[in-house]
């Protein structure tokens, strides 16, 4: 390995050696061919999630205080997620996309899945998973400090059917139909469950998608795709993003329900969603009969942030 302090005395051929080895001064020393700046190499990139309600860790089937407007008690029977479209922000200001590693579980063709833990109200044990793992091809001076991703599922994948998916877009309690496609988000849970019980759900997905029947897909996007993009500074190697239940239904009283669903289900005539879709970061359209639509539009999400790993 040569270095830059060696003397380069009218040398043709050290010059062309030094060029062919990529010395960087820089860095206190040479690189070799294969570490060179302008090599990129694949590197492993892990995102690990957490879920919390405020700042306690969600731990399904388990009741927590001061829950929305009126700080009720409530219980949390699952969450879940799909995770697509992950990007790299690096340190020049430059975004890589990163590419999610197969595992034949909760991983493929690019979308994870996580499960914070699901149906346990009804007793079942499942495992759990709140990691994304991903690879990036970076030049080998770069660095990841920060990422971005889609909370949903790109529009030609969502609407195929549940029979015959490869995991993990076969999960049957995340799947409506063909036409309205898959639940991105699921918040399943209970207000005031030792007293006056109120279910109080939230299922993100896709409004407004047309086709012939709901066994059709559609064959052009939905009017409101509903799908967040969440983008946060971090190192990946000390921090989380966490999901923050309670800071979803700040703005909602969980006690209630003023619609037919049992809290939000994306649709436009739901007024619980007024708040709960525009914490994610996505604007929501609510159409109330008689008075017309309202628009709501978030300044930017206020769910998910960066929190210490431990």
């Amino acid at each position: 390995m040569l270095c830059n302090q060696q003397k380069k005395k009218g040398i043709g051929h050290l010059a062309k050696r030094l060029a062919l080895l990529g010395c960087v001064g820089l860095l206190g020393g040479c690189v070799e061919d294969d570490a060179s700046p302008e090599t990129q190499v694949d590197q492993p990139l892990v995102l690990n999630f957490k879920g919390l309600i405020g700042n306690e860790k969600f731990l399904c089937g388990k009741t927590y205080e001061d829950v929305g407007v009126g700080k009720h008690d409530y219980r949390v029977e699952g969450l879940r997620m799909y995770i697509s479209r992950l990007q790299a922000l690096l340190d020049d200001g430059t975004t890589v996309t990163a590419s999610l590693t197969e595992d034949g579980m909760w991983q493929h063709d690019n979308v994870a899945l996580l499960n914070f833990g699901a149906d346990c109200s009804r007793g079942e044990e499942r495992e759990l998973n709140m990691a994304v793992d991903a690879n990036v091809r970076l030049y080998s001076t770069r660095r990841v400090t920060g990422v971005c991703f889609d909370v949903g599922i790109p529009f030609d994948r969502n609407h195929q059917r549940a029979e015959g998916a490869l995991p993990p877009l076969d999960t049957t309690a995340l799947f409506n139909s063909v036409q309205n496609g898959r639940t991105f988000l699921r918040l399943d849970g209970t207000a005031n469950p030792e007293d006056k019980p109120q279910t109080f759900n939230v299922q993100l997905k896709s409004t407004g998608c047309l086709s012939e029947d709901k066994n059709r897909r559609p064959s052009v996007a939905c009017g409101s795709p509903n799908i967040a993009q969440v983008c946060v500074d971090i190192d990946t190697q000390e921090q989380a993003i966490a999901f923050d239940v309670k800071s979803l239904l700040a703005g909602v009283d969980v006690s209630k329900n003023k619609d037919a669903e049992l809290g939000c289900y994306s649709a436009k005539n739901d007024s619980e969603c007024t708040t709960i879709v525009p914490a994610l970061g996505i604007s929501f359209e609510f159409i109330e009969p008689e008075k017309g639509a309202t628009s709501f539009v978030p300044v930017q999400q206020t769910v998910f942030r960066v929190v210490n790993m431990n």
